[in-house]
């Protein structure tokens, strides 16, 4: 159930973010919160340490990313 109200408040973020035309900086700090949240287990209701590795780094590259981008 908490995975279910994670999707729905990430859904409801984009929207929000889209509607009001947020600068990419927005977006970028909301995909790296929403990555914090899914790799610490805080989507599920708990706290573990952030991993480190392959997996953890792919999910921090589209954050990354829209970070470089919002650099003018």
């Amino acid at each position: 159930m908490p995975q279910l109200i994670f999707a729905l408040i990430c859904v409801v973020a984009v929207f929000a973010l889209a509607l009001r035309r947020a600068p990419l900086k927005l977006w970028a700090l909301a995909v790296a919160v929403a990555t914090f949240a899914l790799l610490t287990g805080l989507s599920s209701g708990s706290f573990d340490p952030v991993p480190f590795g392959i997996a953890a780094i792919v999910g921090w590259l589209p954050a990354l990313v829209l970070a470089l981008l919002a650099v003018p």
